[in-house]
């Protein structure tokens, strides 16, 4: 963010070998073991309005999954917001984080993501809920971290360049054709303490999680920790 705030140029990236802090969502640590993950942020300066913002996570979420496929030939799916799944394990995360001016004009966007790529199975850590994993585990076989970083960069582009053309419905669509979820039931702890239930049907345009309740109405979570409902 300080390279941006000091003129740093659109998908500029800036790329670690390890991290000392590695962080996600809500102070989640990232674990950054060195030699085997790819833990990089990218400069975006999306040209669109303040309100359209929030799709930039859903566009980074959209390429990373595709430079993952297209890296390792699984099928790397979302989870809302911010997770990459394969065979539902977790193996990459992505983390936005915005700054605006006065105006509401000249957006920056860092986008991060982390990447098991060739950690070892037993080097990732324990999660009770869509258990973490690596590409390699997945894979079977070790893969380039370069590669990786040189697609992502490319499919970003991409996506953002559809955002900036006004494309939303494109970006929802392909959101939705990588939902993990998608028609599940699932538990939202909402950030004012509430909890609501209900399945999920995809995103909408301004970047919410959408569940359809069940008394038939629809809920538009904008910020929240999604679980998939038991019992």
């Amino acid at each position: 963010m300080r390279l941006a705030l000091e003129g740093a140029e659109r998908f500029t990236a800036v790329v670690s070998d390890t991290q000392s802090a590695g962080r996600g969502r809500n102070g989640h640590t990232w674990t950054s073991p060195s030699g085997v993950g790819l833990y990089a942020s990218l400069v975006l300066r999306p040209a669109v309005t303040v309100e359209r913002v929030p799709v930039v996570t859903l566009v980074a979420g959209i390429a990373a999954a595709e430079a993952i496929a297209q890296l390792t030939g699984l099928h790397a799916r979302l989870k809302w917001p911010n997770d990459v799944l394969i065979n539902r394990h977790k193996v990459a995360g992505i983390l936005c984080e915005g700054s605006f001016s006065k105006r509401g004009e000249d957006a920056i966007v860092i986008a991060g993501l982390g990447v098991n790529v060739n950690t070892q199975p037993q080097d990732v850590p324990e999660r009770p809920l869509f258990p973490a994993s690596s590409l390699l585990a997945e894979s079977g076989r070790h893969h380039d971290r370069d590669v990786l970083l040189d697609l992502w960069i490319e499919r970003a582009r991409h996506w953002v360049d559809v955002l900036e053309c006004g494309n939303i419905a494109l970006i929802i669509e392909r959101w939705k054709d990588l939902d993990a979820l998608s028609g599940e039931r699932l538990r939202v702890s909402l950030p004012d303490g509430r909890v609501v239930e209900g399945v999920e049907c995809g995103t909408d345009e301004a970047g919410c999680l959408v569940l359809r309740l069940d008394d038939g109405t629809r809920f538009s979570v904008i910020a929240g920790d999604v679980k998939i409902a038991v019992g």
